[in-house]
């Protein structure tokens, strides 16, 4: 091996030879004489860098701009992804193994000639770039996302986010197939190896979980569902309720989610039902929500922990599909028995006068169903006469019936789940309406003048 400042040593031990090997004749001592005073020839290069007229000592001291000529026309590149990535100078070192090639170069006599010096390269300062490298380009995995938008449209009130694979840079990998190309002085370019790591969520998942599993629409169209008091506390009511989130096990609580209804809390006077009759309060016509709400839960097959029917059929839904509230006394109340979230929707349309409860969670099995139906089981009159009560705030001989007389009523409702069109379930509920006499209130007028 050649190393630098051992260069006269190589030329002593090669001159020794040479004296041994060749007659002491003229034209040998010529050719020795030559040896001793000759620098290399003019126009020799090695790899490249000149050492024109140098002896074999001097140019010795040309190895560590030899050793960066090479080291300047090695390049190794990366490619991760369709992208170049150069390895930095500074992260490979280049060793000569010059062996005689001074000499050689002496002794060829031959000009215009470049020789080539063997190297080796230590690509181990490279660990320290991949290491950057899969810092930069590493990926964790994300899961896929989304956003609940109560106010937007019925059909899109989640924003999704698909999620991302992550990626790993295998660098052990890298660096040994880098290793392989500087031993084998290949530089060609050097694909970046990498795993793919799926994420925990996939938007498949997001988007199974926030399917429409229950849906139900009433309308109050009839002029005595659609006055403005009505459809505005019906309209504030589904405000209130719209993007509710239940979590697993909670339960959801009409009357803490709508609170009182009092006009100090912004409630407007309308038409409710009490005991039979049409009173009004405020707040009248939320069980109108309530009611599209049940039956929406009924579909989304939520367990009902409370319900009560009016006490008289509701004339927006048929008879037993009903559900009633009332501040501090009747209550509609629910339990998320699902293993995810469920989010509740509604909207109140004034213009087409609809209202619309959507329930979104995670979608039943396939080829599960949901279906209900209603029938009235029995009928019967009221016992007694109408109550007449005078009133006299009344006109003279004006009469209004503040409860008609009206028979009594029950109906069942049945819940059925079906499994690929087999009964799985059925869920039985009673609504009973009760009977009632007429009250009647009537100013008599003023008493008949007496005979003269």
């Amino acid at each position: 091996m050649f190393r630098k400042g051992r260069a006269d040593t190589h030329i002593s031990v090669l001159l020794v030879l040479l004296i041994l090997a060749v007659p002491f004749t003229a034209s040998g001592c010529g050719e020795i004489a030559l040896f001793f005073g000759a620098g290399i020839p003019e126009g020799v290069t090695v790899d490249g860098v000149s050492v024109a007229g140098l002896k074999a000592k001097e140019a010795d001291e040309v190895l560590p701009e030899i050793q960066q000529a090479i080291k300047d026309r090695i390049s190794f590149v990366f490619v991760y992804n369709g992208q170049k990535i150069p390895l930095g100078k500074q992260y490979f070192n280049i060793s000569l193994n010059p062996g005689k090639i001074f000499q050689e170069a002496i002794m060829a006599g031959k000009k215009n000639v470049n020789y080539s010096v063997d190297y080796t390269i230590d690509v181990s300062p490279a660990r320290e770039a991949i290491t950057k490298l899969a810092a930069k380009y590493n990926v964790q995995p994300a899961d896929a996302q989304f956003i609940v938008k109560p106010d937007n449209p019925i059909d899109q009130k989640f924003e999704y986010t698909a999620s991302k694979d992550g990626i790993i840079i295998l660098e052990n990998a890298l660096f040994t197939k880098l290793e392989q190309n500087a031993a084998n002085k290949d530089f060609s370019k050097i694909i970046v190896p990498f795993i793919t790591t799926k994420a925990g969520v996939s938007l498949e998942d997001v988007k199974k979980n926030t399917t429409l599993i229950g849906s139900f629409q009433t309308l109050f169209k009839k002029p005595k569902l659609g006055y403005s008091n009505r459809v505005f506390n019906i309209a504030k009511a589904a405000a209130l309720m719209n993007g509710k989130v239940l979590q697993p096990g909670e339960e959801f609580d009409m009357n803490a989610i709508l609170g009182p209804r009092t006009f100090h809390r912004g409630w407007r006077e309308a038409g409710a039902i009490w005991d039979g009759m049409m009173v009004h309060e405020p707040g009248g016509g939320v069980c109108q929500v309530s009611t599209t709400t049940w039956n929406a839960a009924l579909y989304a097959g939520l367990e009902i922990t409370e319900r009560r029917n009016h006490s008289i059929p509701s004339a927006y839904v048929p008879l037993g599909r009903d559900a009633t509230v009332s501040t501090g006394a009747q209550n509609l109340k629910f339990v998320n028995n699902k293993q995810y979230p469920i989010y509740i929707f509604a909207t109140a349309n004034k213009t087409e006068k609809w209202l619309q409860v959507d329930i979104y969670g995670p979608s039943f099995p396939e080829g599960y169903e949901v279906k209900i139906s209603q029938r009235q089981t029995d009928s019967w009159a009221p016992v007694g006469e109408d109550e007449y009560i005078v009133d006299l705030t009344l006109a003279p001989g004006e009469q209004v019936e503040d409860r008609d007389r009206r028979n009594g009523k029950s109906a069942v409702t049945y819940v059925d789940h079906y499994l690929n069109g087999q009964r799985v379930q059925r869920i039985v509920l009673t609504s009973i309406y009760k009977a009632s006499v007429a009250i009647i209130r009537y100013n008599p007028g003023p008493s008949p003048t007496p005979a003269p």
